[in-house]
């Protein structure tokens, strides 16, 4: 992309209705372009004027014996009209989706196997005086153990007797 700037604008509107501006663009190379044709899809060309400089391509059409100018801002890549900081805003809203979606199933196995393990655990102790009050706490005791050791399989302090 280069940069131009714009000199002797004058607002024209085509025969088909569609508004224009007819200019002469001094590039970098200090190359003087006359007749350069600016489209209103043209960024901030409502408010384009002598003097402003503009950063845009080129673009030059051999018509015949006519030799058309226009400077061309070239425009994102667009799906569904969102454009690409809309699909990288799908992008990134995916990404945490997903994470959050996985952390949240993770924290889901560990409640539950957890709490079915410490049930597991207490059923296969068979204490004969037992009551709900001593369950419920044993159940309570070997559920925090399981939680609290659940992400350390491979510390030795934990492998025994494993």
């Amino acid at each position: 992309m280069n940069k131009y700037k714009l000199q002797n604008i004058e607002r024209k509107t085509t025969s088909t209705g569609k508004a224009m501006l007819k200019c002469s663009a001094l590039g970098e190379d200090q190359v003087m372009h006359e007749g350069v044709a600016i489209w209103s899809d043209f960024p901030r060309f409502a408010d384009l004027k002598d003097g402003d400089e503009v950063e845009a391509e080129m673009d030059i059409k051999q018509n015949g014996q006519f030799t058309n100018k226009s400077l061309k801002y070239p425009s994102p890549a667009k799906t569904n009209g969102r454009g690409s900081y809309g699909i990288n805003k799908a992008m990134e809203k995916k990404e945490e989706s997903i994470s959050k979606f996985q952390t949240n199933k993770e924290e889901s196995i560990k409640i539950s196997s957890t709490i079915r393990m410490a049930v597991d655990v207490v059923t296969a102790m068979d204490i004969k005086e037992q009551n709900a009050e001593t369950t419920k706490q044993m159940i309570e005791d070997w559920r925090r153990w399981f939680w609290k050791h659940w992400s350390d399989p491979e510390d030795p302090q934990y492998s025994e007797p494993f």
